[in-house]
């Protein structure tokens, strides 16, 4: 009876919790700040550290870690929770760095498909117009696609953290979670993407100047 009162209470936090998380994410997407010309994207985003995130992704530096033979294990929860909460501020780093440009993306197809000829009816697109269009749009395809598995990969974290706070003994008999398996969600290679949104902001920001270009690139 009384283990039954405290699982609907743990559920009942678990439930009240979810919708208070969704309640703030929809109040902060609403208060956003989202039409972003190139000059609203440098000040936002934020550096993230490419050989951490390699060292904290590779399976192989991990492993002494995770398998009882080689760790003592009150050491190596630590360390291993410790590496978890690294990936995750660098995750949320780059999910940031994504929402930026996507809404950077959002707001230069906005002006291209409806302000520009609204201003002009009789506008005809160039080669030059069709270039554009074509690097907002990559833009907008792979931070869209940033964007939507940082979110999931950033979930799945702080669901693995909450169990592991709830029941930290849970690693005294399983091996721990790994880390290094976040590289990957549903089949997408983050850090492939994240590149490839780089490659994108690279190119869409080189119109504005190949100064600008660099600076965004340094921040990112």
């Amino acid at each position: 009876m009384i283990a039954h009162d405290l699982l609907t209470v743990l559920l009942w936090i678990i439930v009240g919790g979810a919708f208070s998380g969704l309640a703030v994410l929809l109040l902060n997407d609403q208060t956003r700040f989202k039409e972003r010309c190139i000059d609203d994207v440098g000040d936002f985003l934020q550096k993230t550290d490419e050989v951490l995130l390699e060292t904290l992704l590779d399976p192989m530096r991990e492993a002494i870690l995770r398998f009882p033979v080689f760790r003592d294990n009150e050491s190596a929860q630590r360390e291993q929770r410790s590496r978890l909460e690294k990936l995750r501020n660098l995750y949320r780093r780059e999910y940031n760095n994504a929402r930026i440009n996507k809404e950077w993306g959002d707001t230069e197809w906005k002006f291209m498909t409806r302000t520009l000829p609204g201003y002009d009816p009789e506008f005809q697109p160039d080669n030059e117009w069709l270039e554009w269009r074509r690097k907002i749009t990559v833009l907008r395809q792979t931070s869209t696609i940033c964007c939507v598995f940082f979110r999931i990969a950033l979930i799945k974290m702080w669901f693995l953290c909450f169990v592991w706070s709830c029941v930290p003994f849970l690693w005294r008999i399983m091996n721990l979670p790994s880390v290094a398996t976040f590289r990957h969600v549903l089949g997408v290679d983050l850090l492939l993407a994240y590149q490839q949104l780089k490659d994108a902001v690279a190119a869409a920001s080189l119109d504005h100047g190949a100064e600008l270009s660099a600076e965004l690139m340094a921040r990112m």
